[in-house]
Protein backbone atom coordinates (compact mmCIF):
# COMPACT_ATOMS: atom_id res chain seq x y z
CA UNK A 1 0.00 0.00 0.00
CA UNK A 2 1.65 2.99 -0.98
CA UNK A 3 2.25 6.59 1.07
CA UNK A 4 1.07 10.12 0.52
CA UNK A 5 3.61 13.14 0.61
CA UNK A 6 3.17 13.21 4.28
CA UNK A 7 3.52 9.36 5.34
CA UNK A 8 -0.55 9.00 4.84
CA UNK A 9 -1.80 5.94 2.72
CA UNK A 10 -3.38 6.98 -0.36
CA UNK A 11 -6.69 5.78 0.46
CA UNK A 12 -7.09 7.95 3.81
CA UNK A 13 -5.64 10.86 2.26
CA UNK A 14 -8.16 10.43 -0.52
CA UNK A 15 -10.89 10.25 2.32
CA UNK A 16 -9.13 13.07 4.18
CA UNK A 17 -8.98 15.39 0.97
CA UNK A 18 -12.41 14.86 0.55
CA UNK A 19 -14.02 15.86 4.76
CA UNK A 20 -14.58 12.61 5.36
CA UNK A 21 -15.88 9.19 4.71
CA UNK A 22 -19.31 10.41 6.46
CA UNK A 23 -19.39 13.07 3.09
CA UNK A 24 -18.12 10.45 0.83
CA UNK A 25 -20.98 8.55 1.60
CA UNK A 26 -23.56 11.13 1.66
CA UNK A 27 -22.20 12.66 -1.57
CA UNK A 28 -22.13 9.72 -3.64
CA UNK A 29 -25.82 8.81 -2.53
CA UNK A 30 -27.56 11.90 -3.30
CA UNK A 31 -25.56 13.43 -6.21
CA UNK A 32 -27.45 12.94 -9.17
CA UNK A 33 -25.50 11.21 -11.83
CA UNK A 34 -23.18 13.43 -14.27
CA UNK A 35 -23.60 13.68 -18.08
CA UNK A 36 -21.84 10.64 -19.08
CA UNK A 37 -18.31 12.04 -18.57
CA UNK A 38 -18.53 14.45 -15.65
CA UNK A 39 -17.42 17.33 -17.81
CA UNK A 40 -19.98 19.72 -16.33
CA UNK A 41 -19.57 19.21 -12.43
CA UNK A 42 -15.17 19.50 -12.99
CA UNK A 43 -15.14 22.58 -15.70
CA UNK A 44 -14.60 25.34 -12.66
CA UNK A 45 -13.10 23.23 -10.28
CA UNK A 46 -9.77 21.91 -8.92
CA UNK A 47 -11.76 18.40 -7.48
CA UNK A 48 -9.79 15.52 -7.36
CA UNK A 49 -12.08 13.01 -6.30
CA UNK A 50 -15.24 11.94 -7.80
CA UNK A 51 -18.86 12.75 -6.04
CA UNK A 52 -21.21 11.53 -9.07
CA UNK A 53 -21.33 8.31 -9.41
CA UNK A 54 -23.87 6.68 -8.02
CA UNK A 55 -22.44 2.89 -6.24
CA UNK A 56 -25.34 1.90 -5.57
CA UNK A 57 -25.76 1.06 -8.95
CA UNK A 58 -22.31 -0.44 -10.08
CA UNK A 59 -23.53 -0.88 -14.15
CA UNK A 60 -24.13 3.13 -14.17
CA UNK A 61 -21.17 3.67 -12.04
CA UNK A 62 -18.80 1.93 -14.21
CA UNK A 63 -19.95 3.14 -17.50
CA UNK A 64 -19.46 6.49 -16.33
CA UNK A 65 -16.17 5.48 -14.64
CA UNK A 66 -15.37 4.77 -18.07
CA UNK A 67 -16.89 7.23 -19.61
CA UNK A 68 -14.32 9.65 -17.74
CA UNK A 69 -11.20 7.82 -18.93
CA UNK A 70 -11.87 8.49 -22.56
CA UNK A 71 -12.82 12.50 -21.73
CA UNK A 72 -10.33 15.16 -23.52
CA UNK A 73 -10.21 17.06 -19.77
CA UNK A 74 -7.29 15.52 -17.67
CA UNK A 75 -9.16 16.31 -14.51
CA UNK A 76 -12.25 13.97 -15.53
CA UNK A 77 -9.96 11.68 -16.51
CA UNK A 78 -7.88 11.53 -12.87
CA UNK A 79 -12.12 11.07 -11.70
CA UNK A 80 -11.83 8.29 -13.95
CA UNK A 81 -8.79 6.55 -12.10
CA UNK A 82 -10.25 7.38 -8.80
CA UNK A 83 -13.33 5.29 -9.81
CA UNK A 84 -11.85 2.74 -11.03
CA UNK A 85 -9.63 1.84 -7.85
CA UNK A 86 -12.78 1.78 -6.04
CA UNK A 87 -15.09 0.29 -8.23
CA UNK A 88 -12.11 -2.41 -8.55
CA UNK A 89 -10.47 -2.44 -5.12
CA UNK A 90 -7.34 -4.95 -5.47
CA UNK A 91 -7.45 -4.38 -8.95
CA UNK A 92 -8.20 -7.85 -10.83
CA UNK A 93 -10.78 -6.44 -13.52
CA UNK A 94 -9.50 -3.06 -15.07
CA UNK A 95 -5.92 -2.89 -13.72
CA UNK A 96 -4.39 -2.72 -17.90
CA UNK A 97 -7.21 0.45 -18.45
CA UNK A 98 -4.82 2.32 -15.51
CA UNK A 99 -1.48 1.14 -16.00
CA UNK A 100 -2.29 2.33 -19.55
CA UNK A 101 -2.61 5.64 -17.97
CA UNK A 102 0.91 5.72 -17.13
CA UNK A 103 1.36 7.48 -20.77
CA UNK A 104 -1.17 9.89 -20.74
CA UNK A 105 0.13 13.06 -21.73
CA UNK A 106 -0.83 14.88 -18.93
CA UNK A 107 1.72 14.57 -15.80
CA UNK A 108 -1.15 15.33 -13.01
CA UNK A 109 -2.87 12.01 -14.54
CA UNK A 110 0.46 10.31 -14.95
CA UNK A 111 1.01 11.00 -11.13
CA UNK A 112 -2.40 9.82 -10.08
CA UNK A 113 -1.34 6.67 -11.96
CA UNK A 114 1.59 6.33 -9.75
CA UNK A 115 -0.12 6.46 -6.62
CA UNK A 116 -3.07 4.26 -7.86
CA UNK A 117 -0.53 1.32 -8.13
CA UNK A 118 1.52 1.82 -5.16
CA UNK A 119 -1.74 1.09 -2.96
CA UNK A 120 -4.13 -2.30 -2.96
CA UNK A 121 -4.94 -1.80 -6.79
CA UNK A 122 -1.37 -2.69 -7.49
CA UNK A 123 -1.47 -6.02 -6.06
CA UNK A 124 -3.76 -6.79 -9.92
CA UNK A 125 -0.45 -7.52 -11.40
CA UNK A 126 2.46 -6.74 -9.20
CA UNK A 127 4.98 -7.20 -11.43
CA UNK A 128 3.80 -4.70 -14.15
CA UNK A 129 2.49 -2.68 -11.41
CA UNK A 130 6.31 -2.45 -10.50
CA UNK A 131 8.15 -1.56 -13.86
CA UNK A 132 5.71 0.95 -14.13
CA UNK A 133 6.61 2.74 -10.74
CA UNK A 134 10.14 2.30 -11.74
CA UNK A 135 9.86 4.00 -15.10
CA UNK A 136 7.59 6.97 -13.28
CA UNK A 137 10.54 7.25 -10.87
CA UNK A 138 12.63 9.10 -14.01
CA UNK A 139 9.53 10.82 -15.76
CA UNK A 140 10.57 14.25 -17.06
CA UNK A 141 7.35 15.54 -14.84
CA UNK A 142 8.97 15.66 -11.47
CA UNK A 143 5.08 14.90 -9.63
CA UNK A 144 4.86 11.67 -11.77
CA UNK A 145 8.91 11.29 -10.38
CA UNK A 146 7.30 11.87 -6.50
CA UNK A 147 4.22 9.93 -6.80
CA UNK A 148 5.98 6.96 -8.07
CA UNK A 149 8.83 7.14 -5.73
CA UNK A 150 6.53 7.37 -2.73
CA UNK A 151 4.67 4.57 -4.52
CA UNK A 152 7.87 2.33 -4.09
CA UNK A 153 8.53 2.40 -0.52
CA UNK A 154 6.24 -0.21 -0.32
CA UNK A 155 8.54 -2.06 -1.99
CA UNK A 156 11.74 -3.50 -0.40
CA UNK A 157 14.28 -5.05 -3.11
CA UNK A 158 17.51 -4.19 -3.37
CA UNK A 159 16.94 -2.38 -7.04
CA UNK A 160 14.67 -0.49 -5.44
CA UNK A 161 16.20 0.84 -3.18
CA UNK A 162 19.06 1.78 -5.12
CA UNK A 163 16.78 3.50 -7.52
CA UNK A 164 15.59 5.52 -3.83
CA UNK A 165 19.25 6.80 -3.11
CA UNK A 166 19.29 7.68 -6.47
CA UNK A 167 16.35 9.79 -6.54
CA UNK A 168 17.79 11.29 -3.13
CA UNK A 169 19.64 13.53 -5.27
CA UNK A 170 16.73 14.55 -7.49
CA UNK A 171 16.91 18.15 -8.35
CA UNK A 172 13.05 18.41 -7.59
CA UNK A 173 12.56 18.92 -3.52
CA UNK A 174 8.82 16.75 -3.93
CA UNK A 175 11.02 14.16 -5.08
CA UNK A 176 13.57 14.41 -2.44
CA UNK A 177 11.03 14.41 0.41
CA UNK A 178 9.12 11.34 -0.99
CA UNK A 179 12.74 9.52 -1.42
CA UNK A 180 13.43 10.48 2.03
CA UNK A 181 10.01 8.64 3.57
CA UNK A 182 10.82 5.85 0.91
CA UNK A 183 14.01 4.69 2.64
CA UNK A 184 12.45 4.39 5.61
CA UNK A 185 13.47 1.12 7.41
CA UNK A 186 16.43 0.33 4.86
CA UNK A 187 19.56 -1.10 5.67
CA UNK A 188 22.89 -0.36 4.04
CA UNK A 189 25.73 2.11 4.34
CA UNK A 190 24.23 4.01 0.43
CA UNK A 191 20.30 4.10 2.31
CA UNK A 192 22.63 6.03 5.09
CA UNK A 193 24.47 8.18 2.84
CA UNK A 194 21.26 9.35 1.09
CA UNK A 195 19.50 9.91 3.93
CA UNK A 196 22.58 12.16 5.51
CA UNK A 197 22.95 14.14 2.63
CA UNK A 198 19.24 14.67 3.01
CA UNK A 199 18.91 15.53 6.07
CA UNK A 200 21.21 18.70 5.38
CA UNK A 201 18.92 19.92 2.22
CA UNK A 202 18.24 23.24 1.18
CA UNK A 203 14.53 22.47 1.78
CA UNK A 204 13.33 22.39 5.51
CA UNK A 205 10.35 19.88 5.12
CA UNK A 206 12.94 17.36 3.40
CA UNK A 207 15.51 17.83 6.21
CA UNK A 208 12.68 17.33 8.64
CA UNK A 209 11.49 14.01 6.66
CA UNK A 210 15.11 12.59 6.53
CA UNK A 211 15.72 13.20 9.99
CA UNK A 212 12.48 11.58 11.02
CA UNK A 213 13.66 8.64 9.00
CA UNK A 214 16.64 8.56 10.72
CA UNK A 215 15.81 7.94 13.93
CA UNK A 216 13.11 4.92 12.99
CA UNK A 217 14.88 1.05 13.57
CA UNK A 218 16.30 -0.30 10.38
CA UNK A 219 14.39 -3.88 9.09
CA UNK A 220 16.51 -6.40 7.66
CA UNK A 221 15.69 -7.45 3.60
Amino acid sequence: MGRGRNGIHAEEDLINQAGGIEKIDALFTERAPCDNKCDGLLRDTDVDVSYAFPWNHPEESIRLVLGCLGSHDPRTRRVGLWGLAVIDFGGAKYFGLVADAASDPDPRVRADVMSTLGSVFGVGDPSRARAILIAGACDPAPEVRSSAVAALGSLRDESVTDLLVACADDTDRSVRFSAAWSLAHRPGSPVRAALERLAADEEGDVRDAARRVRSVPVTPV
